[in-house]
């Protein structure tokens, strides 16, 4: 049937995405999942709608499950019915951005050089310092121009990225220990399998994320009062996670008009606050993967997970992408910020120079760019 066909899957990407290598390798790859998950609604009697908006970050994604089962990062994909796609592994990620008296940073530097907390007990559970791991960070700059009500120019600024992930055992289903998994079901497809909750057990997830993203707002508060104390929050956003039924954030946020959106590049480069004149829109947290291989045709031969092959490049230099998360990458800077204030209704409502790095027991100055 039409619906169910891969090109049905390419038709329902819509959105902003940049051109280079990982955004189109994550557009060939994508059709995949969204043609998962139409088949699956069309075996559970739901309209197939699966969709998928992408954001100017769009790339690959380098969770290797989440891309073998035909995904990307960077937009928001939506579908109808109960069903949780656990595939797409949310983890309440986001990020935190606060405004502080920048008279007291004496007093903030003597507390982080005296060692911030490794743990701290919060009121959904014990909550584990990890802001130097992975692309998480916890970061101070300082506002050069700002259209955000509560922040001024030269006010001092701090920007903290992380998750929940004390809590990944309710939400992976590839954790040892996960919650529901009694009630996973794999569902066959042609394109390989989907692992999916339906019914009350997808309810009883959804209930389960709101309770983790919370925990995952107060965890970043938290570590943040230990090194600023008072402070005012400007954003507390998420970027990652099923924020409602059938809507999952992947590296993006659904923004209301108004709303200032953190949108952060590589540590040396400025931070932004992004927002909508008018309207709700899908808004990106950060530069996006970039992929320094060379080559930039792409090519995929067989369709079904385990037989599935990504190449790049044509005739005798085309390469197998064999494993993505081996995959030489970076950070995309500029270009993202440019392809975002493209998107109808976005604009810049704060500009953040770096100026400080945060470690647990210690800052690190960041020399910004050269521009």
């Amino acid at each position: 049937m039409p619906h169910l066909t891969l090109e049905t899957g390419r038709r329902s990407i819509t959105g902003h995405p940049l051109n280079d290598l990982s955004a189109r390798l994550g557009l060939a790859n994508l059709p995949y999942g969204l043609a998962k998950i139409r088949y699956v609604q069309e075996q559970l009697g739901i309209e197939p709608d699966a969709r998928f908006e992408a954001t100017p970050d769009f790339s690959v994604t380098r969770n290797r499950s989440r891309w073998k089962a035909g995904f990307a990062y960077g937009g928001i994909l939506r579908w109808a019915g109960d069903l949780v796609i656990l595939d797409l592994k949310p983890n309440a990620c986001g990020m935190l951005v606060g405004a502080y008296d920048c008279d007291t940073i004496y007093d903030v530097s003597n507390r982080i050089k005296q060692g911030l907390p490794e743990a701290l007990e919060l009121s959904h559970g014990v909550a584990r310092w990890d802001f130097d791991f992975s692309n998480h960070f916890f970061q101070i700059y300082r506002c050069r121009d700002s259209r955000v009500t509560g922040l001024n120019r030269y006010d001092c600024v701090f920007v903290l990225h992380g998750s929940g992930k004390e809590f990944r055992h309710r939400l992976y289903y590839d954790h040892p220990d996960f919650t529901f998994a009694r009630q996973v079901q794999v569902r066959e497809t042609p394109w390989g399998p989907l692992r999916c909750l339906t019914g009350q057990a997808a309810v009883d997830y959804q209930a389960g994320f709101m309770e983790v993203e919370a925990f995952s707002k107060e965890r970043r508060e938290a570590f943040a009062r230990t090194a600023f104390g008072n402070f005012r929050v400007i954003a507390n956003t998420t970027h990652q996670g099923l924020v409602e039924p059938g809507k999952m954030l992947l590296g993006a946020v659904n923004a209301n008009q108004g709303e200032p959106v953190p949108f952060t590049l590589r540590e040396e480069l400025p931070a932004f606050l992004l927002t909508s004149e008018r309207g709700r829109v899908a808004l990106p947290h950060g530069g996006g993967y970039v992929l320094t291989r060379e080559g930039d045709s792409v090519h995929v031969n067989g369709e079904h997970d385990d037989h599935r092959v990504v190449t790049v490049g044509s005739g005798a230099d085309r390469e197998i992408v064999e494993d993505i998360r081996s995959e030489p990458f970076g950070y995309r800077g500029g270009e993202t910020l440019e392809k975002a204030l493209t998107v109808p209704h976005v604009v810049v409502a704060a500009e953040l120079h770096p100026v400080w790095r945060i470690q647990r027991k210690g800052l690190r100055v960041i020399s910004p760019a050269q521009t």
